[in-house]
């Protein structure tokens, strides 16, 4: 069974009243999408998707408050990259999408700039290429996808033909994605991606498959 996230102090605390107004849930008990560490799976409940810009560095400390105060499932995107350390390669999460907060509601959240108002950290609220809060299309896909995979992704499968190399993971199935350089060495490329209506630099660790 679920279960809500409490908050431990009053300044991370939200009422009923103030929480029922923010997710539009009358008097029902809000409701997390996810246990602890634990994806939603497939098939599970439908869930509305939201995204966050926020100060450098601030991208966990932003999902946990959202955490506390809305007992809404908050996460920052990470990949797992291998990564040379004290004279060997170990396996380090690194942020897949520096900046960017995704926040997840079984009910529609009717007001997304009251997040912004109420926690330190946040930019803005972004919207969609439909100028609505609520993801939705391609950028819907993207977010729930990375819920599904606990907002932790592996390497990014690519194929390679006559030297080009053509993202082929399913985790950006759907969202345009340029791929403007290559380290073959260390089997990192440098992608733009569109996220929310906003254009996104990052690197990535591929893997060749097929």
């Amino acid at each position: 069974m679920l279960s809500a996230f409490r908050g431990r102090g009053p300044e991370q605390t939200c009422n009923t009243e103030t929480l029922a107004g923010l997710l539009n849930l009358g008097q029902s008990e809000p409701r997390l999408l996810v246990r602890d560490g634990e994806a939603l799976p497939e098939g599970g409940m439908a869930v509305n998707a939201y995204c966050l810009f926020c100060e450098t560095g601030k991208c966990d400390f932003v999902a946990h408050a959202v955490k506390q105060v809305f007992e809404c499932e908050a996460i920052s995107p990470k990949q797992i990259q291998h990564t040379w350390d004290k004279g060997q390669y170990i396996d380090r999460e690194h942020y897949l999408l520096p900046g960017y907060v995704f926040v997840y509601s079984e009910e529609e959240i009717s007001n997304p700039q009251e997040i912004r108002r109420r926690l330190d950290r946040i930019i803005r609220c972004l919207r969609d290429t439909g100028m609505e809060y609520r993801l939705q299309g391609a950028d819907e896909q993207f977010a729930l996808m990375i819920l599904r995979k606990g907002g932790v992704i592996g390497r990014t499968e690519v194929t390679e033909t006559d030297g080009r190399f053509t993202i082929t993971d399913e985790t950006f199935e759907g969202i345009p994605v340029e791929i403007l350089k290559v380290d073959r060495r260390n089997k990192r490329m440098k992608i733009e991606m569109l996220v929310a209506n906003n254009k996104v630099q990052t690197w990535v660790e591929y893997e060749i498959v097929g």
